[in-house]
C-alpha cells in the first residue's frame, strides 16, 4: 500500500505467528503498541495503519486498547468450518 508520509505511517507484519509463538507477550505489547500508536495519529489528523498477516488461524489474542482483534471474516469463517 502507498500511504504519503503527510498524511500517515503504515506497518506490515509478516508471519506474526512466528513472534507470537516464541515471544507471547512482547506480541500482544505490539499490538498493543500500535493500537495507541494509532489513536494518537488521530489527534493530528493523521493515519497509522498496522496490518498484521499470520499462517495461523487459530492465532488469537485479548483485546488491545479494550478493543477486540479482528479477524479477516474470509478466514475466520475457514477457521469455524470442518477440515475438508
Amino acid at each position: 500500500m502507498d500511504v504519503p508520509q503527510e498524511s500517515g505511517t503504515l506497518f506490515v507484519f509478516w508471519r506474526f505467528d512466528t513472534f507470537a509463538r516464541r515471544f507471547s507477550r512482547h506480541a500482544f505489547q505490539v499490538l498493543d503498541i500500535m493500537e495507541q500508536t494509532s489513536r494518537m495519529f488521530l489527534l493530528s489528523g493523521q493515519r497509522f495503519m498496522a496490518l498484521v498477516q499470520s499462517d495461523d488461524p487459530d492465532l488469537a489474542f485479548d483485546p488491545v486498547g479494550a478493543r477486540p482483534v479482528l479477524l479477516n471474516p474470509t478466514e475466520h469463517l475457514r477457521k469455524m468450518l470442518p477440515a475438508q
